[in-house]
């Protein structure tokens, strides 16, 4: 089922990501980020540090969606260099979503950390 959101729904979702971002990225994409965030939240052990267990959970998650969602980006055809190099271009752009996603999932991850420290630490 594809999903319908306004000019003005979709500027205050999008509205703080930089142009070549906004271009690429997508509804489905944000439900598959969704998605897989409880099961980074999971599967991330505890830490003292709630910025380290954020960070740790993002970059993960960032990682896993850049290299199994949008890894059709990405140029194979070439000479490894030229491959890396196609990478390295893709993943900079849509590590750009980084700031994006820690202001969208900190409650969530916050909560999820309070209880695993809670029964863990």
């Amino acid at each position: 089922m594809k999903i319908i959101i306004s000019e003005s729904q979709y500027e205050r979702l999008f509205g703080e990501l930089p142009l070549s971002l906004k271009r690429r990225i997508t509804l489905s994409d944000l439900e598959f980020l969704d998605v897989e965030l409880v099961y980074y939240i999971a599967n991330t052990r505890p830490m003292d540090k709630f910025e380290d267990f954020l960070e740790h959970v993002i970059n993960n998650l960032l990682y896993e969606f850049i290299m199994n969602i949008k890894s059709d980006e990405i140029d194979v055809d070439g000479d490894d260099e030229y491959i890396e190099v196609s990478r390295d271009k893709v993943m900079g752009i849509y590590w750009q979503l980084k700031p994006f996603l820690e202001k969208r999932y900190n409650d969530r991850i916050h909560k999820a950390w309070e209880k695993k420290k809670s029964l863990f630490l």
